[in-house]
């Protein structure tokens, strides 16, 4: 059931609302409706720097358990504080889980084989094979949009930071076509502003520029544009004074994304130009893609909090993220600094401090998943989102698959527990190697997102599935992830 409103000015301009419970509820339909749960995803790539051969434990928390923000802030001998430490601000809003691993080995590419795998739980292809592998099934982001959302059945495909022709996109899947096995990667979208018009534009507009001349050209903000039907709004009687705030503070928010996007915008022209280069200093500059990844991250909380999206994914980087990050010393390309040498394969100088240089990177995205942590907060939407951080590895130097790093934030309506670092081991089914299959996670998130099977009951089964007899057990959920 959606629950979205716009108002409707001249000139085809239309601005979607965010939710308002005096509409709502003068709706009988939606009488009893509770509010949605939403699924956001950041995928960060190249694994973490976590204990593993000689390197030292730099990522999780120092111990399992509650979670403060003084337990998080604390630093090691070295005065390092370990990457989630960033999110100390946040403690009471977070689940920490270790544990899981992939199911499946990859097809000739460590990097694609994880992100085949990595929101749809299923075997990577046996053809395509190498860098060109795909997922056999669908990705959670594209199930939750498809089942609770079948209007639009579309989620939010982004990415931001450095891309190439080697591999790019590698998160979100459609489901097979009837009579095959491999699933449909989904291209993702690296323009803030086509995302912003495709989600707050009239759909039936076909002047494609309408917004970009009034915001861009004329200076013109859509609060101006429809200052009457505001002002109508705010005279009916049903809304509350949390309904009057929770629309100043959505005038507010389009306004200063606006403003943002007179500064930040690049045409498609320059992006393609950008992308064709490859070798631009400033396209590989972090700053960049932060810029663009804070946009995105604006316009998913604003998406979320008007219901016109359930589930989105935000990729940084390529596949094999080669983004350069402002680290100390020399700065290298992130996938060599996951390899600890200066080449993307297996032979090459060694970089200086490359382990600690990967840490830094961690706690980069670690501060880039806060301020989306902040942005929903800010929509007052947290508290009914799932919001993940993850990677398509476990970590660079040895490519691994077991002990994913699962950093969730929101507990998706009540359904998760929050404030705590626990070990999915301690109440997941393991599988061979000691770990928990990564889909019982996703079985869990999909039941606190509302999603059901055909006969109403729980999902227990997500991924595992992917035809050429490579089926694996359901699994179940994580019993001590939920509240």
């Amino acid at each position: 059931m959606n629950r979205r409103t716009f108002l409707r000015g001249s000139a085809g301009v239309v601005m979607a609302l965010p939710f308002l419970e005096g509409l709502i509820h003068a709706n009988p339909a939606y009488a009893n409706n509770k509010p949605p749960v939403y699924f956001v995803c950041l995928r960060s790539g190249n694994g973490v720097q976590q204990a593993t051969s000689n390197e030292p434990e730099r990522f999780w928390p120092f111990e399992r358990g509650q979670l403060t923000k003084q337990m998080l802030q604390r630093v090691d001998a070295q005065g390092d504080m370990r990457a989630v430490g960033e999110l100390a601000d946040h403690a009471d809003k977070l689940l920490i889980v270790d544990g899981t691993r992939y199911t499946f080995p990859g097809n000739g590419c460590g990097h694609s084989g994880g992100g085949n795998q990595c929101l749809t739980a299923t075997p990577p292809s046996e053809y395509p094979a190498v860098n060109r592998s795909l997922a056999t099934g669908e990705s959670i982001d594209y199930l939750i949009e498809r089942k609770m959302n079948p209007n639009n059945p579309e989620p939010l495909t982004l990415l931001g930071g450095f891309t190439s022709s080697y591999l790019n996109e590698v998160l979100s899947y459609a489901p097979p076509l009837p009579g095959e096995t491999n699933a449909r990667l989904r291209a993702a979208e690296r323009n803030p502003w086509e995302v912003y018009k495709s989600l707050f534009g009239h759909p039936d507009d076909t002047r494609d520029d309408l917004l970009y001349n009034q915001v861009v050209t004329q200076r013109k903000s859509v609060n101006d544009l429809l200052r009457e039907q505001f002002e109508s709004l705010r005279r009916k009687t049903a809304l509350s004074t949390a309904d009057r705030s929770r629309l100043d503070l959505h005038q507010n928010s389009i306004r200063e994304l606006e403003e943002r996007m007179l500064a930040c915008h690049l045409p498609e022209t320059d992006w393609k130009s950008i992308e064709a280069t490859g070798a631009s200093g400033e396209w590989r500059d972090a700053n960049r893609a932060q810029q663009m990844l804070y946009m995105m991250m604006d316009i998913t909380a604003l998406a979320f909090s008007c219901d016109l999206k359930r589930a989105a994914t935000l990729q940084i980087g390529n596949g094999n993220d080669h983004t350069t990050y402002e680290t100390t010393g020399s700065r290298f390309q992130f996938h060599w600094i996951s390899h600890r040498i200066q080449s993307d394969g297996a032979e090459g100088a060694a970089i200086e401090n490359a382990a600690h240089k990967h840490h830094q990177i961690d706690r980069i995205h670690a501060r880039w998943f806060k301020y989306l942590i902040e942005r929903l907060e800010e929509y007052q939407v947290l508290d009914d989102t799932v919001a993940l951080w993850t990677n398509d590895l476990a970590n660079g130097i040895a490519h691994g698959y077991s002990n994913l790093p699962m950093v969730i934030a929101g507990s998706g309506g009540g359904y998760l527990k929050q404030g705590v670092y626990v070990d999915a081991r301690a109440t997941g089914t393991t599988a061979s190697g000691g770990f928990v299959p990564h889909n019982q996670l996703f079985n869990t998130i999909l039941n606190a997102v509302g999603v059901r099977k055909d006969d109403g009951s729980l999902i227990d089964d997500f991924g595992h599935k992917g035809g050429l007899n490579h089926n694996k057990p359901a699994g179940g959920e994580i019993p001590g992830i939920k509240a």
